[in-house]
């Protein structure tokens, strides 16, 4: 009834989840949304002949996927364990597999000429790739709230991504974080630092201060984006025309008001 009635309106764009089939790297899994999507994008078109599509894969992995790969979550300075760490090799490279499988399998189909883009999801509040978002929730403690993911593939990415940044010079890195100790192997975010008051109880930081701070921030700032970035390539890639591209992404609203919190 919904297709039917919304195609009344001359408007034939139509979104098709693999929800509520999440991510997992089984066959098994990837058979069971290839069905899916077969089945609703079928049932769509015998509505609606003029149908167009905008697919949007689930990239949330699955409880089982998580309970077998422990190792690929995030985690906070007090040892919470998240959703999915968006630092993880594993992860990043199964999901890229995954979109271009699923890509080249509706390629085959005779539906194909109706999707008109593609919208992979996986980011959600609670998985924000900040960490923290659900920990710092009504936490009146300022030394109880925590940001960030300590996994080690992230603190590594964090570390690779300084390096690019001071050049590979030990000497700026000190010299920006105010540290005469520390180096490329053995920098850490301070949660002591990353959570503490800003200047005159607001949330403003000083500048001439310790670097450290600001930047984790603009490194955690572009993981998720980097993460997308690397999947709108491979839409592009493996679409074999012009698609839309784009997903959901943001929730940075939360942290505004989740550890950086004035007074």
């Amino acid at each position: 009834d919904r297709y039917h009635y919304y195609s009344q309106t001359g408007i034939h764009l139509y979104h098709i989840k693999t929800h509520p089939l999440p991510w997992d790297d089984t066959p098994e899994q990837f058979e069971r949304i290839c069905r899916h999507l077969d089945q609703r994008i079928t049932s769509a078109l015998r509505i609606d002949p003029e149908a167009r599509f905008i697919v949007h894969p689930n990239l949330r992995p699955t409880a089982e996927w998580l309970e077998r790969n422990p190792e690929e979550r995030p985690g906070t300075a007090t040892g919470l364990l998240g959703p999915v760490s968006y630092s993880s090799a594993k992860y990043n490279q199964g999901v890229q597999e995954y979109v271009r499988r699923l890509l080249a399998y509706l390629k085959t189909r005779p539906y194909h000429d109706h999707i008109a883009g593609y919208l992979p999801m996986s980011c959600g509040a609670p998985d924000s790739a900040m960490g923290g978002v659900e920990q710092n929730l009504f936490q009146k403690e300022r030394s109880k709230l925590t940001i960030g993911d300590y996994n080690p593939q992230a603190i590594e990415e964090f570390r690779q991504w300084l390096k690019l940044k001071y050049g590979e010079s030990v000497a700026e890195l000190r010299h920006a974080w105010k540290d005469p100790q520390i180096s490329f192997e053995t920098a850490i975010p301070v949660m002591s630092e990353l959570v503490g008051e800003g200047v005159d109880g607001g949330v403003f930081r000083d500048p001439l201060g310790s670097a450290m701070t600001f930047d984790y921030a603009e490194w955690m700032s572009g993981v998720v984006g980097r993460f997308n970035a690397a999947l709108m390539r491979i839409v592009k890639e493996e679409a074999g025309r012009e698609v839309l591209a784009g997903t959901y992404y943001g929730y940075n609203v939360a942290h505004l008001r989740g550890y950086n919190t004035p007074g």
